[in-house]
């Protein structure tokens, strides 16, 4: 079956998954290291059989969406705590998440293998990010703001590249999905720096002016 934007499954799926975050997160059900290991053994064996020769696709197979950085940042930063994943996934985890589940860039719907990958792949990121933010009291200050926003305007440059080099799509910078928030946005290339001026302008305004220590 096709996947409709704002049909029954999408709005079940929504819902589920913003109410099981927040019930996880509230009861403080796992630990910051057990949703660390649950984000890698969910994502690792999925990226390792996309990666096998039976399977790889260039176009598809490769981490190179800002969906599959997040997950694995996010899992680092609940294992580590490190400060810099930890700002990774405040801003990508507060925006770009959260984008992905209201806009998905999916094609088949419930009960297909792919529906419930995607939703649990981008779930458990929004879970991981909501921890850091009400658990873990996170907060980036304007230096993190910065380093975030200048890696992943990089980031999206090189990604970029390969794309053009390789004829892919990764990140949408080519041209836009079916049915996405980007069709506000305008044409291609217009799309491209109205999306880095919209995220710069909302992280900007996310960032507090008190960070943790």
């Amino acid at each position: 079956m096709t996947f409709h934007p704002f049909g029954i499954s999408h709005w079940i799926a929504l819902i589920v998954v913003i109410a099981t975050a927040f019930f996880v997160v509230r009861k403080q059900l796992l630990s910051a290291k057990t949703l660390a290991l649950t984000i890698f053994t969910f994502h690792l064996p999925y990226q390792i059989i996309a990666l096998l020769p039976a399977n790889f696709n260039i176009a598809h197979s490769i981490p190179l969406h800002l969906c599959d950085l997040a997950w694995m940042v996010c899992a680092i930063s609940l294992w580590s705590h490190s400060h810099w994943g930890s700002r990774l996934t405040y801003y990508w985890g507060l925006t770009l998440t959260p984008q992905a589940l209201l806009t998905p860039a999916l094609a088949y719907d419930f009960p297909h293998l792919i529906f419930f990958g995607f939703w649990i792949n981008h779930g458990l990121v929004f879970m991981g990010t909501m921890y850091l933010v009400f658990v873990k009291r996170f907060r980036p200050n304007y230096n993190d703001f910065f380093k975030a926003f200048g890696f992943t305007v990089l980031w999206g440059i090189f990604v970029l590249t390969f794309n053009v080099i390789f004829s892919t799509n990764y990140m949408f910078l080519r041209f836009k999905p079916e049915r996405s928030i980007l069709d506000f946005l305008g044409p291609w290339p217009v799309y491209i720096f109205a999306e880095v001026f919209l995220i710069g302008v909302i992280w900007y305004y996310l960032t507090p002016q008190i960070s943790t220590p």
